[in-house]
């Protein structure tokens, strides 16, 4: 994947980063906007101060309507309290993770794939989840 955020898992000693993989259309199902904000709301908590270098949000943008203005998407993210940066991608980025529907993937520090659900995720998903984001890098001692 080369379309990503420069400051994206840059000056974090953390080994892991989650990039949501949005489809706006599967928010009208309430299980899968539920466990999206659950997750996202877990993990930076989990991230902490660094939430905002370890969390992207890649919304699809629309071809007409509001999901294809990035502003209103902007001010709906706002709305919603969500603690990460949104990129909106066209549908051949979108298309490149390979998912049928919105999913998160953990990703290394080279971006790349780790983990790939697709949300809503089951449970001991969350906990493979959480673990890897859990995980720091080491710092050898000289």
């Amino acid at each position: 994947m080369k379309a990503r955020r420069p400051e994206f898992m840059q000056g974090t000693e953390a080994r892991y980063g989650a990039l949501f993989v949005v489809d706006p259309v599967d928010f009208s199902c309430p299980p899968c906007f539920e466990d999206f904000e659950t997750l996202l709301g877990g993990l930076s908590t989990l991230a902490g101060p660094e939430a905002e270098g370890r969390i992207l949000l890649l919304i699809r943008q629309g071809s007409d309507g509001a999901w294809s203005d990035s502003t209103a998407v902007r001010r709906w993210a706002d709305i919603q309290g969500f603690p990460a940066p949104l990129l909106m991608v066209p549908d051949t980025v979108y298309g490149s993770f390979g998912l049928r529907k919105t999913g998160i993937l953990v990703v290394d520090s080279s971006i790349q794939e780790v983990l790939a659900y697709e949300i809503p995720v089951e449970r001991n998903a969350h906990s493979a989840i959480w673990s890897r984001m859990e995980e720091r890098n080491r710092v050898e001692n000289p």
